[in-house]
């Protein structure tokens, strides 16, 4: 009688204990979810920012270079021509080559997501 009260006993401290220990697992995955989701989310907004930037000052020099080029030729809208057709060379490249950016930008997006 003495031994299946212990084992009774036993029995329901290993089912509290696993309870508790599921709960504090559940709580570790929550606070790991959350923490990768916030780091993707910082990542995402600085990149974000840095990109909104840098399209600004890729703007303001493709204009300054369109009428660099119309004042050295001595016509606006062919400096405007001419670096559209550099930007279209450039375009046809990277279209060609396009297999290649999307191996890169894959490895890095996974390099940087599944680092702990």
């Amino acid at each position: 009688m003495n031994l299946l009260k212990t084992f009774s006993k036993a029995i329901n401290n290993s089912a509290s204990l696993t309870q508790e220990y599921t709960d504090q697992e559940l709580e570790y995955l929550k606070l790991k979810v959350f923490y990768h989701l916030a780091k993707i989310s910082v990542g995402l907004v600085k990149k974000l920012v840095l990109g909104i930037v840098f399209l600004l000052f890729f703007f303001f020099c493709s204009i300054a270079l369109s009428l660099y080029l119309g004042a050295v030729i001595g016509s606006t809208p062919i400096g405007f021509l001419i670096t559209a057709g550099i930007y279209l060379v450039i375009g046809l490249i990277m279209y060609i080559r396009r297999h290649g950016i999307e191996k890169y930008v894959v490895k890095k997006l996974s390099s940087n997501y599944f680092q702990i």
